[in-house]
């Protein structure tokens, strides 16, 4: 049977490919797994010569009868050159897929044979039994080819409709390779993590204009995009993975937003806290959402609420975003969280072209009248093909294709935020006053005032300056609780906090 090699591009943890291989093994295929590189935020490295004689090396080796390489919009560039080099090494034909693969699918087929055009399980499984002589091509659904040197797509295949029938995602096994600073290691980059990312889900009930999700419910109209495993089934995969990983001392649910029916919930908290026991953490959005039976969440070990803030505008929620902000439910979610003991962080947009003074101060305002303590994640405004805003701007001529991911490449620079990316001095100012809203040690009575003076864009550079060695300090202190609590690695130093790339907090 055809033997496939799967790549990830600068994704160690993609759950997505790593469960495609179980898949694929579970039908008789040979299927290897190769990591090639680490993201690191802001800081990107392109492959070395070495890098890429290596790949080239272990394909040679492998001698697979496919090759597939996974990736998002802003590597578009890197996967050219990676596929450039797979051609140099081996002749088995080359399939994108991804998100990008899924947004711009003709784009893509100017650099590999065949582009998966949605989830993967079912095509890629496909394809590979056309290789072996069953079944034509345009048998394979949801996919994306050239036939007689004209681009042709087969219908989408349908959704998997119970994720309880899927294989568990591999971790710790053979045929693993993870290739980064010019060595090529034979195994899993995961066997001596700390902290593991784990779904419960697919899909994301929102339709947020800005996501991936809002390109993807367009894709599957009328079908349930968003689908989750029953607990019995959650809880034996965690138990499976921990098994492989032990050094793991934290899960985050890395589900768009934790968001299940009430008795799933109370299942999913005896369940873990009786199996698992490890602290854990989610994403919520209490706008358009309750989060039942906080307190036996705490007790089942969850310890930190990711929120998806965005704005503080509601207005521009709505119009711009397509999403819900309540600015009450907001306040009375972080009074609950703090009741409950629970850490909060809040994700935040900035660096967006067409907002106003006044959604800059509604944001600070509302990070004002949350509960301290809380921590930030502030991401800068990037442009991914296929979603509902990109695709807005650009048909209202607001938007050029140079500034879309893919050909722009922003985010490889400015994903999350960074106080030194040029920016005017009005949101000079605003990143620095959101930074500061989070450290206790900032009175609020202080920025209170200053949100509403000019003096802060008519001083830009010295409110960065003081919103930066605050960061700093907090930094310090976040990185000194995370080594008591067994959470701090090199890998996190390097992605969050070493001197040139330092992460408002």
């Amino acid at each position: 049977m055809t033997r496939v090699a799967l790549i990830a591009l600068y994704g160690p943890e993609n759950i997505g490919l790593r469960t495609l291989a179980a898949h694929l093994r579970g039908q008789g295929h040979e299927t290897s797994l190769i990591f090639f590189k680490r993201w690191v935020n802001n800081n990107l490295q392109p492959p070395s010569p070495r890098e890429l004689a290596l790949l080239r090396g272990v394909l040679a080796d492998l001698r697979p009868g496919l090759v597939g390489l996974s990736f998002t919009s802003p590597l578009l560039e890197l996967a050219r050159t990676v596929t450039r080099t797979i051609r140099t090494s081996v002749t088995a034909p080359i399939v994108w897929g991804g998100l990008h693969a899924i947004a711009r699918p003709r784009q893509c087929l100017a650099s590999c044979d065949f582009v998966c055009r949605g989830e993967g399980e079912r095509t890629l499984l496909a394809l590979a039994d056309h290789l072996d002589g069953h079944g034509s091509l345009e048998d394979v659904p949801g996919l994306a080819a050239l036939l007689h040197g004209q681009p042709f797509e087969t219908p989408l295949a349908p959704l998997w409709p119970d994720l309880d029938t899927l294989p568990f995602p591999l971790y710790a096994q053979t045929e693993m390779y993870f290739l980064e600073h010019d060595r090529l290691r034979v195994g899993d980059p995961l066997l001596a993590t700390r902290e593991l990312r784990v779904l419960a889900s697919r899909g994301c009930p929102g339709t947020c204009a800005y996501c991936y999700n809002s390109m993807m419910k367009r894709l599957y109209p009328a079908k349930s995009w968003f689908r989750h495993k029953s607990v019995p089934r959650l809880i034996a995969e965690l138990e499976h993975t921990l098994a492989q990983l032990p050094r793991v001392r934290l899960l985050k649910f890395d589900d768009d937003t934790f968001v299940f029916p009430k008795p799933w919930i109370e299942e999913f908290c005896t369940a873990y806290r009786s199996a698992i026991g490890l602290p854990f953490e989610i994403l919520f959005d209490p706008n358009k959402h309750v989060l039942p039976r906080m307190a036996e969440l705490r007790q089942a070990g969850l310890r930190r609420v990711q929120v998806g803030l965005q704005t503080g505008s509601p207005r521009r929620a709505e119009q711009e975003y397509g999403r819900i902000l309540r600015r009450s439910k907001v306040v009375a979610f972080a009074a609950m969280a703090k009741k409950a003991k629970l850490e909060v962080v809040y994700d935040l947009i900035v660096d967006d072209p067409t907002a106003v003074a006044a959604d800059g101060r509604a944001l600070v305002e509302l990070l004002l009248d949350v509960p301290r303590p809380f921590d930030l994640f502030v991401y800068s405004l990037n442009y991914f093909p296929g979603t509902a805003l990109t695709e807005r701007l650009l048909a209202e001529g607001l938007l050029e294709e140079s500034q879309v991911e893919g050909k722009a490449q922003k985010a490889l620079r400015q994903f999350r935020v960074t106080f030194d990316w040029p920016r005017p001095p009005d949101q000079q100012a605003l990143v620095a006053l959101v930074s500061l809203t989070s450290k206790r040690f900032i009175p609020r009575a202080l920025l209170r005032a200053l949100v509403h003076t000019s003096w802060p864009c008519r001083h830009p550079l010295l409110l960065l300056r003081c919103a930066e060695v605050s960061n700093s300090l907090k930094l310090c202190y976040i990185g000194f609780k995370m080594a008591r609590q067994g959470h701090l690695s090199w890998e996190k130093l390097r992605e969050y906090g070493l001197r040139g790339r330092i992460l408002i907090q």
